[in-house]
């Protein structure tokens, strides 16, 4: 088992492009959470499920690229606020079934569970 980076290491993109932790604080910082991030889901890419196709830790490039699009996206793009309201139509759609068979006990019964445990799974909003 590896040991996890502690510093920029020369493999890593950061390295290669120069970015060095005397550059800026920022810098910095970045650089350690992304090679964190390679470390634990290097072996991720564009399309993983493929063998022979580049992950991020043989092109930190691409995840760059990534990072960089989600940077300038619209914040209503962003994950949390995603799911949040996802969380919120999902409350709504289990309100409005359970009030659509709040009289058959039997189709009550057979969604109780599910829907308790969904109305608690958690949104990490």
């Amino acid at each position: 088992m590896r040991a996890r980076p502690t510093q920029c290491e020369p493999s890593s993109s950061a390295a290669s492009k120069g970015w060095t932790a005397a550059s800026d604080p920022e810098v910095e910082t970045f650089v350690k959470q992304f090679d964190e991030f390679l470390y634990e889901f290097g072996s991720r890419g564009v399309n993983e499920w493929e063998m022979n196709t580049p992950t991020w830790q043989t092109h930190p490039d691409i995840a760059l690229g990534a990072i960089d699009r989600m940077r300038i996206a619209d914040e209503s793009k962003a994950p949390r606020a995603n799911l949040a309201r996802m969380a919120e139509d999902r409350r709504k759609a289990i309100d409005t079934v359970q009030s659509k068979i709040a009289r058959n006990d039997a189709a009550t019964a057979a969604v109780s569970g599910p829907v308790a445990y969904r109305r608690d799974f958690p949104s990490r909003a």
